[in-house]
């Protein structure tokens, strides 16, 4: 066990022989060998694995420590960089320990300080290779290093500033730069909201009895309500229909309702409806919209609905839809199972019921925007707004993207054109007129018109089939209005009245012209509409062998009087409305009203719907049914034309009766008591 040389020695030796000494040397068959000691290998890895820094820090070390170094030789070691390399400007890629020393070395990384809000991001360090040092150099346990870079930027609005270069027709919006950002949309209108009116889009309250929207703007009228269950929908409620179907087992993550509708055109959205289950139907439902044709789905926030065998507990109402909703050509929306719990707290029941009622989606507001200017994009922090009118009030804002951009709107900054010198009019918005029942007037909506620079010839307002115009909201009402004025500035309210005459749409613009200027155009939208009355089944009462007495309801009178109502009855089960007796009633009180159903035949169902009539149509309400009773025995009166052998019966009439049965016999219970074993023998005759 020697670390240095080892020496051998060949000595002569005094052997005796004989009577006498001499000298011998012998050697022979020698071998000399030994086994060197083992050579500890040098190994290389980093202290520790992982740290964070800002990357305002400039520079960070990482240290790396070293073991069994070699006396004689250094020892290096390569090292690679993978993850958000884009988060440093430079590291060490190669580290070399000096011979025979056993101190630390350092990856020095440079940080980059960029200006981006990019969030926190990981660069991950490998040591790769390593050479020199002793025995089999090798890369220790630890041989990755992950360094997390901390953002020093925080996301920002951009800051909408003051306009400049302001004339009669236009002006320059500016605004601040953001950080990083690569581009900005801007938005200019004439309403400080940056929206109109808004409007009640669609809506399901199943009166009808049916998939299909029951109210909303002409574009949804067509729209409907599906589940994906692959079970029939049922209309339970009475007077206030659901719609309802059952298949929801197992349907957590999968089963909903789901409506489509286009919010083209208005913002500021909101849903409302109501949901029920039975015991053993679903109890936990989200809504979720999608806005390309549902190959994405995202959760409305605070949507989520807990359902009880009621109407007033699973309701969302006037819940905001998300700005995404705003302005689609087509929205989904769906009401999905979030567990397969039911309603009882057992497991959901194939035969378990989920119904669904009053869904209302509402627009607060239409987007309004100056033509050119809605979202426009631009790569800078100002902008021409040209083509404007003069002496109007303006406003605008701007998003940005990237960088350190939230997407949110900035503050909004007003503006107003010079007034100029050329002639101009300018003219405020119409609300919606809505559906209207034919032959009556609507109630007045309002729009301003403004002037500049105008001359002295009147101002003229209309006409337009369908409208009539005021200057007063009280005042007298006719097909067109000419204004006079002085000229120069001008500022005018105008009443308008809707009395459609006809079923059809009323759509169209609102002519304002003269002082010198140019017309302008001011849109309406009104609809005509003739609706029939409503009505609803009631129940059967008094119930005998030959009638009924069955109520029913006029719910609504629709567009004109109701002329005509009652109960119609039939022996068919799903007879077709029309096709059936008709028995009218004179009684209506309130709402309600009876028919009294006479002539029918015994121990039979019949079938029957309540109807209203106006000029709009007969309407029908939900099919009933009642059987008839039986007839009573007729009553038995004394015999007549009695003779040795034989007499004359005698029973009055039973009302219903289509023929009769005689029995006679010499026994007074028409029957003996018999004996086993024995015959008995009765004759009738």
């Amino acid at each position: 066990n020697q670390s240095g040389p080892v020496w051998i020695r060949v000595a002569t030796i005094v052997a005796s022989s004989g009577s006498g000494n001499r000298p011998t040397t012998g050697i022979d068959d020698f071998d000399l060998g030994w086994t060197a000691p083992a050579v500890p290998n040098t190994s290389v890895a980093f202290v520790s694995t992982n740290s964070n820094a800002g990357e305002e820090d400039g520079t960070v070390n990482l240290a790396l420590a070293i073991t069994n170094p070699d006396a004689t030789n250094a020892t290096s070691v390569t090292i690679a960089a993978s993850g958000a390399t884009g988060r440093i400007t430079g590291y060490s890629t190669t580290v070399t320990f000096p011979a025979g020393s056993g101190a630390n070395e350092n990856v020095v990384v440079n940080l980059n300080d960029d200006a981006l809000c990019n969030g926190d991001e990981n660069v991950t360090f490998t040591i790769t290779g390593i050479s020199g040092g002793q025995g089999t150099p090798l890369i220790g346990g630890n041989d990755a290093y992950v360094l997390t870079v901390e953002d020093n930027e925080t996301p920002v609005d951009p800051t909408a500033t003051a306009a400049t270069a302001v004339d009669e027709d236009g002006f320059t919006a500016n605004w601040d730069a953001v950080s990083g950002a690569t581009g900005y949309y801007l938005d200019v209108s004439t309403s400080p909201t940056f929206g109109g009116p808004g409007a009640h889009l669609a809506g399901w309250n199943f009166t009808d009895g049916d998939q299909q929207a029951d109210s909303g703007t002409p574009a949804n009228a067509s729209q409907s309500i599906s589940a994906n269950t692959g079970a029939a929908y049922t209309y339970p409620g009475g007077a206030n229909l659901a719609i309802s179907t059952t298949g929801w087992d197992g349907g957590n993550g999968t089963k909903y309702w789901m409506i489509e509708l286009e919010t083209t055109g208005y913002g500021d959205l909101s849903l409302s409806s109501k949901q029920q289950s039975s015991n053993s139907g679903p109890k936990n439902f989200k809504v979720q919209y999608s806005i390309d044709g549902g190959g994405n789905w995202t959760d409305v926030p605070g949507s989520t609905v807990t359902v009880a065998d009621n109407m007033t507990t699973g309701v969302l109402n006037n819940l905001p839809l998300p700005a995404a909703c705003d302005n689609q050509a087509s929205l989904q929306l769906r009401w999905i199972m979030t567990s397969n719990t039911a309603v009882n707290n057992g497991t959901v029941a194939a035969s378990g019921t989920s119904r669904i009622d009053d869904i209302s989606v509402d627009a607060a507001s239409t987007p309004s925007f100056v033509a050119g200017y809605d979202n426009l994009f631009v790569n800078g922090t100002s902008q021409a707004v040209t083509g404007l009118s003069p002496a109007t009030t303006y406003y605008y804002r701007v998003r940005s993207e990237g960088g350190c951009s939230t997407g949110d709107n900035s503050n909004t900054i007003t503006v107003t054109t010079d007034a100029g010198t050329t002639p101009f009019l300018a003219a405020g918005t119409l609300a919606d007129f809505g559906s209207l029942c034919i032959n009556t007037a609507g109630t007045p909506q309002s729009f301003n018109v403004t002037g500049t620079n105008l001359t002295t010839d009147d101002v003229t307002v209309g006409p337009l089939n369908g409208f009539t115009f005021s200057t007063t909201e009280l005042g007298t009402y006719t097909a067109s209005l000419s204004i006079a004025q002085p000229g120069g500035s001008f500022s005018q309210d105008i009443w308008v009245t809707f009395t459609p005459t006809a079923v059809q749409s009323y759509d169209g613009n609102i002519t304002v012209g003269g002082g010198g200027a140019a017309d302008v155009d001011v849109a309406v939208t009104g609809e005509g509409i003739n609706t029939a009355a409503t009505a609803s089944t009631g129940s059967a009462s008094g119930i005998d062998e030959g009638g009924a007495t069955v109520e029913g309801t006029i719910d609504d009178e629709g567009c004109s009087t109701v002329t005509d109502y009652g109960i119609e009855y039939s022996t068919t089960m799903g007879f077709t409305p029309g096709t059936g007796t008709q028995v009218p009633s004179t009684n209506l009180s309130g709402i309600g009203f009876s028919s009294d159903i006479t002539g029918l035949a015994a121990c039979t169902m019949y079938y029957y719907r309540a109807y209203v009539t106006n000029n709009g149509g007969t309407a029908y309400g939900n099919e009933a049914s009642f059987e008839t009773a039986p007839l009573d025995a007729p009553t038995a009166t004394a015999a007549s034309g009695i003779l040795q052998d034989g007499f004359t019966a005698n029973w009055n009439a039973q009302p219903g009766a289509t023929g009769y049965r005689l029995d006679v016999s010499t026994s007074p219970t028409f029957g003996s008591t018999i004996i086993p074993g024995t015959a008995t023998t009765e004759t009738f005759t």
